[in-house]
C-alpha cells in the first residue's frame, strides 16, 4: 500500500513539476512528442479548472438562449435570400433528432420574427435588436476566448461587425454544401447498392460526414474568434478533438432523451427546456475546453520551469538579467536584427517564462524597450539608453531601486543602521562592477 501511495505522489510530482523541467532540446523523437502531448493535456486541465470555464459556459448559455431566435432568424434570413432555408431546417431537424416537435415551434417563432421585421414601426427596432443580439453573444464568446489566450485588447467595433457577420454568412453555405455532399453520397449508395466494395465505403463516408462538418466549424472558431494569431495545426487538433467530443455527446443526448420521460411528469409541455439548457451548457464546456487545448498546444513552452521561475534565487535572477542585456546590447552594437522573446529563448536555450519575466522587468527599469521584429507583428527588444552607460552596476542598481519604498519603516531609529550597512555593501559591489556590458 505504501508503494502504491509513493508511486501516486511520484506521478503527481512528475506531471506538476519534473516534466516542466524537460525542454524540447532535452528530449526529441517519440519521447519528446509524448512529453509534449502530456504537458499539453496537463496544462489544459489545470487551466480549465483554474479559469472556472464551467462558470463561463453558464454565462454563455444564458446569452445563447437570449439570442437564439434572433441568431437563427439572421441565418434563416440569409439562407432564404439564396433559396437555402429548407436545407437549414432539414439539417437542424436531422441534428436535433427527437426534439423535432420543439424545433417546429422554434421555426414558427423564427417565421413570426422575420415577418415582423419586414415592415411597420417594428422594422427598425427589430433589425437593431437582431444585430445587437448577434453582436452581444459573439462578444461574450470572444471575451471568453481572449481570456483563455491572455489577450487584453478586444477587436474594434468595426472588426467585430465585419468578422462576426462574415462568419455567420458562411454558416448557410456550409450547411448547404453538407446537404449536397450527403445527397450525392446517398445517390452513389443507391446506384452501387449491389457493389460489396463501394456500398459499404459510401455508407462509412455518410456516417463520417457530420464529424467533418463539426471539425471544420470548431476549427474555424478557434482560428477566428481569439483576437490573436492562432496556428492552424493547434486550432485543427483542438477542433478535431472537441468536435469529436461534441458528436459523441450529441449521440448520448439524443439517446438519453428517450429515458427522460420523468421530466414530462414534472415539467409537462416545458420538459424540453431543461434538456435544451443542459445541451447548450455542455456544448459550451466542450467548446471552451477545446479553446484551452489550442492555447496549451501553442503555448506549452511558456510554462516550462514555471514553478522554478516563481522561486528563482536573487543571484540567478541577476545573472540572467545581465546575460539577456548582453545579448541585446551586443546585437545592437553590431547592427544586427533585434530578437524577440521566442528567438532569445530558442537561440540561447533559456526558458521562455524566465525570459519573459526578466525582459519585462528590464523594460520597466528603462534598460530595454520594444521595437519591431524581423517578421510582421513581432515585438523585439533593443537598448533603451546609450549602451556606453549600461554597466553591470548601473543595471543592478536600476533593478534594485525599482518599486515602491513608501512604507516609512526606515524612520524608526533602531533600523537606521541597516540602511548604512546595505548601502555600503551596494557601493562595494558597484565599485567592482563598473565594467560596461558591451565590453564583457
Amino acid at each position: 500500500m505504501k508503494k502504491i501511495i509513493g508511486y501516486i505522489f511520484e506521478l503527481i510530482r512528475f506531471v506538476t513539476i519534473d516534466i516542466w523541467r524537460i525542454t524540447e532540446h532535452d528530449e526529441t523523437g517519440r519521447r519528446g512528442i509524448v512529453y509534449y502531448i502530456l504537458k499539453t493535456v496537463v496544462l489544459t486541465v489545470q487551466r480549465f479548472f483554474k479559469g472556472r470555464l464551467a462558470v463561463k459556459a453558464s454565462a454563455l448559455t444564458y446569452y445563447s438562449v437570449f439570442a437564439m431566435i434572433p441568431l437563427l432568424a439572421f441565418i434563416f434570413g440569409i439562407a432564404r435570400g439564396f433559396g437555402m432555408d429548407s436545407h437549414i431546417a432539414d439539417f437542424l431537424i436531422k441534428e436535433i433528432g427527437t426534439q423535432g416537435d420543439s424545433l417546429k415551434v422554434v421555426f414558427g417563432m423564427i417565421e413570426s420574427y422575420l415577418e415582423h421585421t419586414k415592415g411597420g414601426a417594428f422594422i427598425g427596432i427589430g433589425i437593431v435588436f437582431l444585430l445587437w443580439s448577434v453582436m452581444k453573444v459573439f462578444t461574450q464568446i470572444e471575451n471568453s476566448f481572449n481570456e483563455i489566450w491572455q489577450v487584453k485588447k478586444p477587436r474594434s467595433v468595426v472588426r467585430k461587425f465585419t468578422d462576426y457577420f462574415s462568419l455567420l454568412f458562411l454558416v448557410p453555405f456550409l450547411i448547404a454544401i453538407s446537404s449536397a455532399i450527403s445527397f450525392y453520397f446517398k445517390y452513389l449508395g443507391a446506384a452501387f447498392n449491389d457493389n460489396f466494395i463501394i456500398s459499404p465505403t459510401v455508407s462509412t463516408m455518410l456516417s463520417f460526414q457530420p464529424y467533418l462538418i463539426t471539425w471544420l466549424i470548431f476549427t474555424m472558431l478557434y482560428l477566428i474568434i481569439p483576437n490573436t494569431k492562432v496556428k492552424f495545426k493547434n486550432a485543427f487538433c483542438a477542433g478535431v478533438l472537441a468536435g469529436t467530443a461534441f458528436q459523441v455527446f450529441k449521440q448520448i443526448y439524443v439517446y438519453g432523451q428517450t429515458w427522460a420521460t420523468n421530466y414530462n411528469a414534472v415539467y409537462g409541455s416545458l420538459a424540453a427546456i431543461p434538456l435544451l439548457l443542459l445541451f447548450i451548457q455542455i456544448t459550451w464546456i466542450i467548446v471552451l475546453f477545446g479553446a484551452e487545448l489550442s492555447f496549451a498546444g501553442q503555448s506549452v513552452r511558456n510554462y516550462e520551469f514555471e514553478s522554478d521561475v516563481k522561486l528563482i534565487s536573487q543571484r540567478y535572477y541577476e545573472f540572467v538579467a545581465v546575460a539577456i542585456a548582453k545579448i541585446v546590447i551586443k546585437r545592437f552594437e553590431k547592427g544586427e536584427q533585434p530578437l524577440s522573446l521566442n528567438q532569445i529563448s530558442s537561440q540561447y536555450k533559456m526558458p521562455i517564462s524566465l525570459v519573459s519575466v526578466i525582459v519585462d522587468d528590464l523594460c520597466k527599469v528603462g534598460i530595454l524597450n520594444e521595437t519591431f521584429g524581423s517578421t510582421y507583428g513581432d515585438i523585439a527588444y533593443q537598448p533603451a539608453i546609450d549602451v556606453n552607460v549600461i554597466s553591470v552596476a548601473f543595471l543592478l542598481e536600476r533593478m534594485n531601486h525599482y518599486g515602491s519604498e513608501n512604507f516609512k519603516i526606515e524612520e524608526r531609529e533602531e533600523f537606521a543602521h541597516i540602511w548604512e550597512y546595505l548601502n555600503s555593501s551596494h557601493e562595494l559591489v558597484k565599485e567592482n562592477s563598473e565594467i560596461l556590458i558591451k565590453d564583457m
